[in-house]
């Protein structure tokens, strides 16, 4: 029965291996560890019944490979330096051991126990790998639930070994004992407690990189409305604690729509994430920006007050009017016009802050474009306008 289960754990973990797209490497050697697993185990369970060859040496290095799989999919899942010719050293030393043992009843227990001191080192060794790797990420309680069982493991098949190699007790699975039956049902809690940590370590990564997609325009890669209009509300509530003064900046690309037109949907979709990679390059570290639409960008200026703004702002401006030919296909330079707005104790919310920004965007388009209009308090008075001198006006 405990074998049907580790082989159902193995047609899970390839099933999700087929629909994941990371930790791909890992689920399948997770497959085969519980693949192997639960032969092995299903072959002692057939003892007396299946030729001992199969039954018993069989079954032993059956395990054993499987155990390898279990360290190799930690190392992939933590990314660490793969320790391939350990790995081979160490199967090859016990899986010979094993077979040297096996031509009679009489060498069983140092069979057993050459099993035991390979798997006493492998879980060891897998354990340690898979809680550096995972404390790296600070995923503390599976590094730490991780460490503890392959080390208790080991501990107990050390034990095990040693019982057997001094001849205190008959170390054989096929011996019925108090002894052999705690061990088997620790063997397995250990086995399901490994799954259950690799699954919610694997699961856990998958759910984290769906909200990071959620979170990002799947066009040009910048944060989406969604994540920036986030950012936004950080620096506002931040804004309304500490009274540290920040900026936000609407940005729009001049005559899109002509670009569309003109040269297709491809051309325009390539014109928005050379423009989008520009303009990411030419924001400040700590600063925020992303896509809100459309041809249209939202910048949040952390820090910024309204002349940093609107230095900050001319610099975006000029480096995408002074590129020449961002995309091949385009046969004229790209421009774009810009709003900014400047926190005051006068806005009664940050939507209110945003409005602002788009009202002043639209000053700097109805002034001719590529250039940066900043807006002051109350709207109803005249925007600063500054035209930018540049090779190509929009």
């Amino acid at each position: 029965m405990i074998g049907l289960q580790l082989i159902l754990f193995s047609i899970g973990w390839l099933t999700s291996a087929r629909k994941a797209r990371e930790a791909r490497t890992a689920m399948h050697r997770l497959a085969l560890f519980n693949l192997g697993m639960g032969t092995g185990t299903a072959l002692i369970g057939l003892r007396g019944i299946l030729p001992y060859v199969l039954t018993h040496p069989v079954s032993n290095i059956v395990s054993l490979a499987s155990l390898i799989m279990l360290w190799r999919a930690g190392q992939a899942l933590t990314a660490r330096q793969a320790a391939t010719r350990e790995q081979i050293a160490i199967f090859l030393a016990g899986a010979a051991a094993i077979a040297w043992y096996s031509g009679s009843l009489q060498t069983a227990q140092h069979r057993v126990a050459s099993y035991f001191v390979a798997t006493a080192w492998i879980a060891s060794r897998s354990g340690w790998n898979a809680y550096r790797g995972l404390r790296a990420e600070s995923l503390h309680a599976a590094a730490r639930t991780l460490l503890v069982a392959g080390w208790a493991m080991a501990a107990l098949f050390a034990w095990r070994a040693l019982v057997g190699l001094t001849g205190q007790a008959q170390i054989e699975f096929n011996h019925a004992s108090d002894t052999n039956n705690s061990m088997a049902l620790l063997v397995m809690v250990a086995v399901f407690t490994v799954n259950t940590v690799f699954a919610a370590v694997i699961f856990g990564r998958m759910t984290a990189e769906l909200e990071r997609q959620s979170r990002r325009d799947s066009l040009t890669g910048l944060p989406n409305r969604r994540d920036i209009v986030e950012s936004l509300d950080v620096e506002w509530q931040r804004y309304q604690r500490s009274g540290v003064v920040f900026s936000v900046a609407c940005l729009d690309i001049d005559h899109f729509k002509t670009v569309n037109d003109s040269h297709g949907h491809a051309a325009g979709d390539a014109a928005l994430i050379a423009v989008s990679n520009k303009l990411e390059r030419q924001v400040r570290p700590g600063d925020h920006l992303g896509r809100s639409g459309g041809e249209e960008f939202l910048a949040v200026l952390v820090g910024c007050d309204a002349a940093q703004a609107q230095v900050a702002a001319e610099r975006l401006c000029l480096a995408v009017a002074n590129e020449p030919g961002l995309h091949p296909g385009i046969d004229r330079r790209l421009t774009i016009s810009i709003g900014v707005a400047t926190a005051s104790p006068a806005d009664r919310s940050a939507e209110a802050l945003l409005a602002r920004a788009d009202a002043a965007l639209y000053q700097a388009k109805a002034e001719g474009r590529n250039r940066v209009c900043q807006a002051i308090w109350p709207v109803r008075l005249e925007p600063t306008v500054t035209e930018i001198t540049s090779p190509a006006q929009g």
